[in-house]
């Protein structure tokens, strides 16, 4: 279970029974340097977005959790 607080609000996403896909984005910013994101993709159609901007130990623990537990539901790339 993972638990996504802001300022007004909190969702409760259940990787077993929410989770369609995920994939791992990466962008580059002048001022910021690299930053990555974890997009993920819920059975409603709904998508929800972890940054390492502003969480980098939360960040972490979520993709370390989705890569040990949920590897076969990463998206893959088409290229």
């Amino acid at each position: 279970v993972l638990t996504l607080r802001y300022p007004l609000s909190k969702n409760t996403i259940r990787f077993s029974s929410d989770l369609r896909r995920w994939d791992l984005q990466e962008a580059v910013f002048l001022r910021i340097g690299k930053v990555y994101a974890i997009d993920i993709e819920l059975m409603n159609g709904k998508r929800k977005s972890i940054s390492s901007r502003f969480n980098a130990e939360g960040f972490q623990k979520v993709l370390q959790y989705l890569e040990a537990n949920y590897k076969e539901r990463r998206k893959v790339d088409e290229w």
